[in-house]
């Protein structure tokens, strides 16, 4: 098992894995924490495959899939979980027993300076998830981006009350010749542009996730992947999904409402199948959602924001 210990590990296995001999998938692979913990689980005849856009997850999944334990059991996709569809062809795979997405950054990522990720550390401003070099990163995005979509980006992912406040600040330090190529030297350009902030939280917290949630298109692959998702699952297969914040969560949320209530918000006069307005899923969380218990979040802090949705398929 990696040192790294996801968030609610166990709860997440105890509804993921109802069939050991099953087809499963980590979309979100990270370190592998999930990962070592589903294979475990699973029988000789079952099989996991895992998928991330770190490039850094590469060595880890071969470290993985070299091991005797795992033989013929795990695999590894590199790429966005928004191309499920493309990794399950590329394995010849038609159906899913379970899939499991544990999203945002992970606490390995963010304690890498080098990353770019964290306000706390100083380090250089990339915030990429997958590094090569056609994507852009945060440094480079920042050196061409106007006021106005710095401004929405900022608001919209952030949810940042001062957006253009910050937004001006940083476009008139870039115009008067200078380049932002440090997380600490972005943090203090927010820090002094911010007018006021909680005492308990950095000033620059919500920039760096809007930022970093634009550079890596996250909510648009969440909504991206979720159908997918469910389309591959059998009969009662299960899909568990972790949030961090509530752009994420709120994307899951829709995503089960609209499949316990198919078609609920077309209008009357448009005629639907009764068969067509039947639920699509079960959810199985109690009280629709799960959360860190008080064990969990005292040894470690990240796990206090963590949001766990069930559901299977109907």
């Amino acid at each position: 098992m990696p040192d790294h210990i996801p968030v609610l590990l166990q709860e997440s296995l105890e509804y993921l894995i109802i069939n050991p001999d099953g087809v499963y998938i980590d979309a979100t692979f990270g370190r592998g924490g999930h990962s070592c913990a589903i294979l475990d689980k699973l029988s000789d005849k079952g099989k996991l495959i895992s998928i991330d856009k770190d490039l850094t997850a590469i060595d880890v999944a071969k470290k993985l899939k070299n091991d005797i334990k795992y033989k013929n059991k795990f695999e590894f996709f590199h790429g966005s979980f928004a191309d499920l569809d493309i990794c399950l062809e590329s394995f010849g795979i038609k159906e899913l027993d379970g899939i499991l997405f544990d999203f945002g950054v992970s606490s390995p990522q963010l304690d890498n300076a080098e990353r770019g990720f964290s306000f706390s550390k100083d380090g250089p401003l990339d915030m990429r998830m997958d590094t090569r070099v056609e994507v852009i990163s945060a440094s480079e995005w920042l050196k061409k981006v106007n006021h106005t979509d710095l401004s929405n980006v900022l608001y919209k992912y952030g949810d940042e009350r001062y957006s253009r406040k910050i937004a001006k600040a940083i476009i008139s330090y870039r115009d008067d010749g200078n380049e932002i190529n440090s997380t600490k030297e972005l943090a203090e350009i927010i820090k002094i542009a911010h007018p006021r902030w909680p005492k308990n939280i950095h000033p620059a917290t919500k920039s760096f996730q809007a930022i970093r949630i634009f550079i890596n298109n996250e909510l648009d692959d969440i909504e991206a992947v979720l159908p997918k998702a469910l389309e591959y699952l059998k009969p009662d297969g299960r899909l568990v999904c972790i949030s961090f914040h509530s752009l994420e969560d709120r994307i899951v949320k829709k995503f089960v409402k609209d499949n316990l209530r198919p078609f609920h918000d077309v209008p009357k006069e448009i005629p639907i199948l009764s068969k067509d307005m039947e639920p699509r899923i079960r959810v199985l969380t109690k009280g629709s959602s799960m959360k860190a218990q008080d064990n969990e979040i005292s040894n470690n802090i990240r796990s206090r924001s963590a949001v766990m949705r069930v559901i299977a398929k109907i």
